[in-house]
């Protein structure tokens, strides 16, 4: 038996274009690879950029939504307040929001008309403003600013 080496008589000589073939095939992975590199950046840049945007949505929405609260609050405070020395303005600051409330007052031949306007702001932002009114006629201002004397 004899025995041919395997290696030496299998090995087929190079050509040129199995040299260009050869280098071709590393350089199409390192140029595949780096195409999916700026895919997937440019997707995580767009993904930030969409979670940022509603992390800054989801801020405002909240403080929007505490305003329009504590907006309400007072809404309820002033159209359950019959004293007749409601007119002026009215300025409260909690947590970080300034309440403004404007009352002004129109007689009637019947009574008085109080209307407000209620504005709430965070720092220098407005937020939220609301316009209310309420009715007082002579007979509940009568007996609310004597009771407010009597209870002196």
């Amino acid at each position: 038996m004899t025995y041919r080496s395997s290696t030496v008589e299998n090995i087929k000589p190079r050509t040129k274009t199995d040299a260009k073939r050869g280098g071709w095939h590393g350089t199409a992975l390192v140029v595949e690879a780096l195409l999916i590199l700026v895919v997937v950046v440019a997707c995580l840049a767009v993904f930030v950029r969409l979670f940022g945007f509603a992390f800054a949505t989801n801020w405002e929405d909240q403080h929007r939504a505490q305003a329009i609260i504590l907006a309400s609050n007072q809404a309820e405070r002033f159209a359950t307040d019959y004293s007749p020395n409601q007119e002026g303005a009215f300025v409260e600051e909690t947590n970080g929001y300034t309440i403004t409330r404007v009352v002004t007052s129109h007689p009637t031949e019947r009574g008085v008309l109080y209307s407000a306007s209620i504005a709430v702001n965070w720092g220098d932002t407005p937020l939220y403003q609301l316009d209310t009114a309420h009715y007082v006629s002579d007979d509940r201002a009568l007996k609310s600013s004597s009771e407010a004397r009597a209870g002196e």
